[in-house]
């Protein structure tokens, strides 16, 4: 199960989301975290997670943000299109 994309407004919120589905998962899960949200990361690591890999966003031709970086935590990887 791939968790994302996840915004929320803080990242206590988001931890609360992440914990909910975890609830109610019984199997493996990924998330991929902005590399910039440590407490977030921390904590998923604390919870049995394991940093595989950072992911650096990149865009041409476009020059303004397409997303808000600030309640941006979790993005849809790469693999999902």
């Amino acid at each position: 199960v791939h968790i994302g994309p996840l915004v929320a407004n803080h990242g206590d919120i988001a931890l609360s989301l992440i914990a909910h589905v975890l609830s109610n998962l019984g199997g493996t899960a990924y998330i991929d975290i902005a590399d910039s949200k440590h407490k977030v990361r921390d904590r998923l690591i604390n919870r049995g997670f394991k940093v595989q890999r950072s992911f650096t966003r990149m865009r041409k031709g476009f020059g303004e943000p397409f997303d808000d970086i600030s309640r941006t935590f979790a993005i849809a990887g790469p693999e999902l299109g």
